[in-house]
Protein backbone atom coordinates (compact mmCIF):
# COMPACT_ATOMS: atom_id res chain seq x y z
CA UNK A 1 0.00 0.00 0.00
CA UNK A 2 1.28 3.66 -0.88
CA UNK A 3 1.44 5.69 1.60
CA UNK A 4 0.49 9.61 0.30
CA UNK A 5 1.41 13.41 2.33
CA UNK A 6 0.41 16.52 0.72
CA UNK A 7 1.46 19.22 2.54
CA UNK A 8 0.42 22.86 1.79
CA UNK A 9 1.70 26.00 2.21
CA UNK A 10 0.38 29.41 1.25
CA UNK A 11 2.64 32.45 1.55
CA UNK A 12 0.83 35.72 2.04
CA UNK A 13 -2.37 34.95 -0.13
CA UNK A 14 -5.87 33.79 0.00
CA UNK A 15 -6.68 31.25 -1.71
CA UNK A 16 -10.62 29.76 -2.09
CA UNK A 17 -11.96 25.77 -1.59
CA UNK A 18 -12.28 25.64 -5.45
CA UNK A 19 -9.06 26.43 -6.35
CA UNK A 20 -7.26 24.71 -3.65
CA UNK A 21 -9.22 21.44 -4.75
CA UNK A 22 -7.82 21.72 -7.83
CA UNK A 23 -4.63 22.35 -7.09
CA UNK A 24 -4.65 19.39 -5.01
CA UNK A 25 -6.45 17.06 -7.70
CA UNK A 26 -3.72 18.25 -10.55
CA UNK A 27 -1.17 17.35 -8.12
CA UNK A 28 -2.67 13.87 -6.96
CA UNK A 29 -2.71 13.10 -11.30
CA UNK A 30 1.25 13.69 -10.88
CA UNK A 31 1.38 11.12 -8.08
CA UNK A 32 -0.34 8.84 -10.11
CA UNK A 33 2.94 8.51 -11.82
CA UNK A 34 4.32 6.99 -8.59
CA UNK A 35 2.06 4.09 -7.92
CA UNK A 36 4.58 1.44 -7.55
CA UNK A 37 6.44 3.74 -4.67
CA UNK A 38 5.62 2.66 -1.04
CA UNK A 39 6.19 6.46 0.58
CA UNK A 40 5.07 9.51 -1.42
CA UNK A 41 5.64 13.21 0.44
CA UNK A 42 4.76 16.25 -1.50
CA UNK A 43 5.41 19.48 -0.53
CA UNK A 44 3.02 22.41 -2.18
CA UNK A 45 3.54 26.42 -1.53
CA UNK A 46 1.86 28.82 -3.47
CA UNK A 47 1.30 32.48 -3.06
CA UNK A 48 2.85 36.68 -3.64
CA UNK A 49 6.36 37.00 -3.93
CA UNK A 50 6.40 40.27 -2.57
CA UNK A 51 4.62 43.29 -1.75
CA UNK A 52 5.85 46.12 -3.00
CA UNK A 53 5.75 45.19 -6.96
CA UNK A 54 5.88 48.28 -9.29
CA UNK A 55 3.19 46.47 -11.44
CA UNK A 56 0.95 44.20 -9.73
CA UNK A 57 1.35 41.54 -7.60
CA UNK A 58 3.83 38.48 -8.98
CA UNK A 59 2.77 35.18 -7.23
CA UNK A 60 4.44 31.81 -7.29
CA UNK A 61 4.43 28.04 -6.97
CA UNK A 62 6.52 25.48 -6.13
CA UNK A 63 6.12 21.59 -5.61
CA UNK A 64 8.89 18.94 -3.98
CA UNK A 65 7.94 15.45 -4.34
CA UNK A 66 10.08 13.01 -2.37
CA UNK A 67 10.41 8.93 -2.99
CA UNK A 68 12.77 6.72 -1.31
CA UNK A 69 15.83 7.48 -3.56
CA UNK A 70 14.51 10.61 -5.60
CA UNK A 71 13.32 13.84 -5.44
CA UNK A 72 11.80 15.89 -8.07
CA UNK A 73 11.38 20.02 -7.49
CA UNK A 74 9.78 22.77 -9.85
CA UNK A 75 8.65 26.11 -9.23
CA UNK A 76 7.53 28.96 -11.54
CA UNK A 77 6.30 32.42 -10.90
CA UNK A 78 3.52 34.62 -13.28
CA UNK A 79 1.66 37.72 -12.78
CA UNK A 80 -1.45 35.08 -12.22
CA UNK A 81 -1.45 32.45 -9.28
CA UNK A 82 -3.17 30.06 -11.95
CA UNK A 83 -0.67 30.58 -14.62
CA UNK A 84 2.09 30.01 -11.95
CA UNK A 85 0.66 27.29 -10.67
CA UNK A 86 0.16 25.50 -14.31
CA UNK A 87 3.90 26.45 -15.70
CA UNK A 88 4.94 24.27 -12.62
CA UNK A 89 2.92 21.91 -12.73
CA UNK A 90 4.13 21.64 -16.31
CA UNK A 91 8.32 21.17 -15.19
CA UNK A 92 6.92 18.66 -12.55
CA UNK A 93 5.15 16.03 -14.88
CA UNK A 94 8.14 16.91 -17.42
CA UNK A 95 10.95 15.51 -14.22
CA UNK A 96 8.70 13.07 -13.15
CA UNK A 97 8.43 11.49 -16.88
CA UNK A 98 12.07 11.92 -17.70
CA UNK A 99 12.36 9.58 -14.58
CA UNK A 100 9.71 7.00 -15.52
CA UNK A 101 11.44 6.80 -19.31
CA UNK A 102 14.72 6.33 -17.64
CA UNK A 103 13.61 4.01 -15.52
CA UNK A 104 11.91 2.35 -18.17
CA UNK A 105 14.61 2.04 -20.10
CA UNK A 106 16.97 0.66 -17.52
CA UNK A 107 14.88 -2.26 -17.30
CA UNK A 108 14.69 -3.05 -20.82
CA UNK A 109 18.77 -2.48 -20.75
CA UNK A 110 18.47 -5.09 -17.76
CA UNK A 111 16.39 -7.45 -19.51
CA UNK A 112 18.45 -7.48 -22.80
CA UNK A 113 21.70 -8.22 -20.76
CA UNK A 114 19.73 -11.06 -19.45
CA UNK A 115 18.74 -12.41 -22.27
CA UNK A 116 22.26 -12.11 -23.74
CA UNK A 117 24.26 -14.10 -20.60
CA UNK A 118 21.30 -16.72 -21.12
CA UNK A 119 21.84 -17.04 -24.86
CA UNK A 120 25.72 -17.32 -23.71
CA UNK A 121 24.64 -20.44 -21.01
CA UNK A 122 23.17 -22.30 -23.36
CA UNK A 123 26.00 -22.58 -25.43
Amino acid sequence: MVKININTKKTDIQLNDHQEQAYLKKLQKVQKFFKNEIELVTDFEVGRITNHHEHGNVYFAKAHITIPGNEFYAESSNENVDLAFNEMLGKLKSEVSKYKEKKLSDRRKNGKIKRLFRSFRRD
